[in-house]
């Protein structure tokens, strides 16, 4: 539901939308996420359908272990850097994982989309700047069968979000064998991979030493 401020007419639009499916049968507003068909009623006064999304798992890949060089971690942080996907805090917790491993740490971001918080981006610099056992590493957008060979790669992928439903990087992680530290928003994961307070990179440390 946060996701909603970023998105230009995002609310006007879906109050269209439930507005024509009350007189038209063949109209509805859907959600992939059940938190969005109950506020929808709830608010509204309007039903809507909930429709999760699909992954095609003929696609999945047995999960292997991946081989790096001895001492590296490497963790991906993918996606746009808009605030509410907690990307700072992925990059805090990170770095703190590396350093309670004793490794160096390669963290792997997506650099290009025009919707990132700039602040939050150059945050993320600052901490990284003159670290010596860790790098940033900015992946532009690619194809997606190309990410999924990056997400491959990855020894574990942080995505704590503050208030998501699907992320699709965690889908990709599962279906390329790396898993992923998230949040309760992210509820259809696994539980233990899920923080109870994402806004703590010690809790995401935490879950990451689980997975």
């Amino acid at each position: 539901m946060a996701y909603l401020s970023i998105d230009t007419d995002g609310i006007s639009n879906i109050r269209a939308v439930l507005d024509i499916s009350q007189h038209a049968h063949n109209v509805k507003v859907a959600g992939n996420n059940r938190r969005f068909t109950k506020w929808t009623l709830d608010a509204l006064g309007v039903e809507s359908v909930y429709l999760p999304n699909l992954y095609d798992t003929t696609t999945f890949i047995p999960t292997v272990t991946s081989v790096l060089p001895k001492g590296i971690i490497r963790v991906g942080s993918f996606g746009a850097g808009r605030s509410w996907k907690n990307q700072l805090v992925a990059a805090e917790a990170a770095v703190a994982l590396a350093r309670k491993l004793g490794s160096y740490l390669e963290l792997y971001v997506n650099v290009g989309r025009w919707d990132g918080d700039p602040r939050m981006i150059e945050n993320r610099a600052e901490l990284f700047a003159n670290l010596p056992f860790a790098k940033l590493i900015e992946i532009p957008w690619v194809h997606w069968s190309q990410f999924r060979r990056v997400v491959q790669s990855m020894d574990i992928l942080f995505s704590p979000s503050f208030d998501e439903t699907y992320n699709v990087v965690t889908a990709d992680g599962i279906a390329e064998g790396v898993p992923t530290v998230g949040s309760g928003a992210i509820e259809w994961v696994p539980k233990y991979w899920q923080c109870a307070e994402p806004f703590d990179p010690a809790d995401v440390v935490r879950v990451a030493t689980a997975c």
